[in-house]
């Protein structure tokens, strides 16, 4: 909608516009402690937004961030150190209408997959090394 969203690395402040030339936009909401631990991992889907916080994949709702991660956050952030999550990009496959993070680990590249249809997760391992996604 008109709301626009500022994501900083522990909170995210969600604002929207005032009309006005000299304070174009104000900035009420402030929620600290979720963030965006993966600049390149957030994804703007059929109007929302997707990203990983410090410790849970999250969807927004409204002005709220939604965890999605249950199912998948534990082993994630096993097999992705804290140093790594940084580095984690994503996309949206419209075709399937997924959500991929795709993530460099000591097991490998792994894909770490979200159904928007039925809110399960998979985990991929591709037969080569994916360097970037998206579609035309």
């Amino acid at each position: 909608g008109s709301n626009i969203g500022d994501f900083k690395q522990h909170p995210y402040h969600i604002g929207y516009r005032t009309g006005q030339s000299t304070d174009p936009f104000t900035f009420p909401t402030f929620k600290p402690g979720i963030g965006n631990r993966a600049p390149y991992g957030m994804i703007q889907v059929q109007g929302t937004c997707l990203w990983i916080g410090d410790n849970d994949f999250y969807i927004m709702s409204g002005d709220d961030a939604k965890p999605i991660g249950e199912r998948i956050r534990k082993k994630f952030f096993e097999i992705v150190g804290r140093g790594e999550v940084r580095r984690v990009w994503g996309w949206y496959n419209s075709l399937y209408q997924e959500v991929i993070w795709m993530a460099d680990t000591s097991e490998g590249q792994l894909g770490f997959v979200w159904n928007l249809l039925t809110s399960d997760w998979q985990t991929y391992r591709f037969k080569t090394y994916i360097t970037s996604g998206g579609e035309l």
